[in-house]
């Protein structure tokens, strides 16, 4: 599976308004089975990726102060949701992205630290 990056961002145009409300209308037209899972916050640049019996997401989502990176799992049925957000530090981070390979989650995102943005990874062992 190919690993994207969306970075279209336009919060509140018209345009983008528009298209996202015409993907969530025929995202339940088409998808009667569809599982809603709500996260505590907004969420923003998901990603997920199929791996065996388990479907791997990330994204990031805002602690009341800064955006932190989020990762959640659960069973290809819809079964055993859980989410936990991974980081705490004071500083927003951005678009994270997941790869699956060789046992193991692969994570890795950027930082907002002013004048530079580290990208810092992280990985976990594939739960079986």
């Amino acid at each position: 599976m190919r690993s994207f990056l969306n970075r279209w961002r336009q919060p509140g145009s018209v345009a983008g308004s528009l298209i996202l409300f015409s993907l969530f209308i025929s995202s339940l037209s088409i998808a009667s089975d569809l599982i809603a899972i709500q996260t505590p916050s907004t969420g923003y640049q998901p990603q997920f990726q199929v791996s065996g019996n388990k479907i791997y997401y990330v994204w990031e989502e805002s602690d009341g102060n800064y955006r932190q990176v989020w990762t959640g799992m659960m069973g290809k049925a819809g079964t055993g949701w859980s989410a936990e957000k991974r980081t705490t530090s004071p500083y927003g981070k951005y678009d994270p992205q997941l790869q699956v390979t060789g046992g193991k989650v692969y994570y890795v995102w950027h930082e907002d630290h002013g004048r530079t943005e580290p990208i810092w990874v992280a990985n976990e062992s594939v739960v079986r």
